[in-house]
């Protein structure tokens, strides 16, 4: 479920491996810490240059983003980026947000790459993800 990727190096790189072997039809999954935390549009100006990369190369892969907040630093210009690039809030969206008690992550379990949302009942399963 690591790694993060925070911090330019060994964990980038393994990130960025990890990105050019997922599997067509695979999930990334990412989870913003709730606030306050140090730059509250890192995590959306992840996925926007994940979703631009898949677009490019792998495009069948989707990004799903399990966000416990209500609302996010920089939303609507994000959101409306991800419409006009990557197709959000369409039938054929690369990016998903799931916010609030939905995206909530009550635990995850890395041997198995699941994340539990929401209420307990609720499984993702991820193949890359950056959750913690």
């Amino acid at each position: 479920m690591k790694p993060h990727a925070w911090q330019v190096g060994a964990q980038t790189t393994l990130l960025k491996n990890q990105l050019s072997n997922l599997r067509e039809g695979g999930t990334f999954v990412i989870c913003p810490p709730p606030n306050p935390f140090r730059c509250p549009p890192g995590s959306y100006e992840r996925v926007s240059m994940i979703a631009h990369y898949f677009k490019q190369h792998k495009p069948k892969l989707k990004i799903l983003i399990l966000d416990a907040k209500s609302k996010f630093s920089k939303q609507k210009l994000f959101q409306h980026g991800w419409q006009k690039h990557y197709g959000f809030g369409t039938e054929n969206n690369l990016i998903e947000w799931v916010a609030e008690r939905d995206g909530y992550v009550n635990s995850v379990d890395v041997k198995n790459c699941s994340i539990n949302v929401g209420d307990l009942e609720n499984s993702v399963k991820a193949d890359v993800s950056l959750c913690e």
